[in-house]
């Protein structure tokens, strides 16, 4: 189980693990995605790596971007969190 002081760390690197994944279902690239969603494409990579937090005015303009709702967008991004809390426990053992 995830220590509640990494738990803002996985939750990023969860946010951006689902937007490459949701950016690759539709055969954009980062910097395609960037630019529709109006943010700089150095400040998406960091995104999806999980290096910045994101405030709910550029997650919804990333979901645009993606054309997917706030709904769908949490939803992989808790897919991608289980994984990654399935890989912390496997590591910790």
């Amino acid at each position: 189980m995830t220590n509640n002081s990494s738990l803002p760390a996985l939750r990023r690197r969860a946010f951006g693990m689902a937007v490459v994944q949701l950016r690759n279902a539709r055969h954009l690239s980062q910097e395609r995605l960037a630019q529709l969603a109006g943010i700089d494409r150095s400040y998406m990579g960091r995104i999806e790596r999980g290096e910045r937090s994101v405030g709910y005015d550029k997650i919804w303009a990333i979901g645009d971007a993606l054309d997917v709702s706030f709904l769908e967008l949490a939803q992989q991004m808790q897919i991608e969190f289980q994984v990654l809390q399935r890989e912390l426990d496997v590591t910790a053992r």
